[in-house]
């Protein structure tokens, strides 16, 4: 598989072991912009800028027709801070529900709104971590792999997997294969354009001339016998 892009993921070392030319990956990162939450479930802000600090954010990724779901954890979102102080930003991708929801503190864990938003949480990791989705979608799109964050408002076409670590899910070998196989088998190729050849073109294209099958005037078949 050739991929075209202008960045490295963590599978592009997979090409090393050889490339099949006639399945090409063109790799270019796009924003889509969202028109409701039923893309995932999760809210879309739709230009309004999400300012509550949060501790756990969620995301999905798309990736060869199946869904995963993952979370971003800013670690410094509840500190107590002198005024004016700036918080730091620790911020730090995983994969696991318990892990994540570790993150909601036990100065919060009474409150009804913290309580409400757990549960959502486990719900929506049930049901999109490692899920099969919508073929449709890929095949629209053109791309074998999407990522979009709650409280934003574009999906990300063609993403750098490994700034979200998902090596931690799908080693590179499979990655490739995956893509590979997803590009190939679900999304297909653009048809080849056709270029419309006369048939004096076809005809030179094949090593005839203009004399072929027709008898040379005398003077050429004079000079064929001349040794230069």
């Amino acid at each position: 598989m050739i991929i075209e892009s202008k960045f490295h993921d963590y599978y592009d070392c997979i090409q090393s072991l050889g490339i099949d030319k006639t399945t090409v990956f063109k790799r270019h990162e796009q924003d889509l912009i969202t028109i409701n939450k039923s893309f995932c479930d999760l809210d879309v802000s739709h230009g309004i800028v999400h300012r509550a600090p949060s501790v756990v954010t969620r995301f999905i990724i798309l990736f060869c027709g199946k869904s995963y779901a993952g979370f971003e954890i800013n670690e410094g979102a509840f500190l107590r801070l002198p005024k004016n102080a700036l918080i730091p930003h620790n911020t730090r991708i995983t994969y696991n529900l318990e892990d994540a929801l570790s993150y909601y503190t036990d100065a919060y864990s009474n409150n009804r709104y913290w309580s409400y938003s757990i549960n959502l949480t486990k719900d929506w990791y049930l049901k999109y971590n490692d899920k099969p989705y919508d073929p449709n979608f890929f095949i629209e799109n053109k791309s074998p792999i999407f990522y979009f964050k709650e409280y934003t408002e574009f999906i990300i076409k063609n993403p750098k997997l490994k700034d979200f670590k998902f090596q931690t899910i799908v080693d590179p070998f499979n990655a490739y294969q995956e893509i590979y196989q997803f590009i190939g088998g679900v999304i297909g190729q653009p048809d080849k354009e056709t270029t419309l050849v006369d048939e004096k073109t076809k005809i030179q294209s094949k090593g005839f001339d203009k004399w072929s099958f027709r008898k040379q005037p005398k003077a050429v078949n004079q000079l064929k016998g001349v040794k230069l």
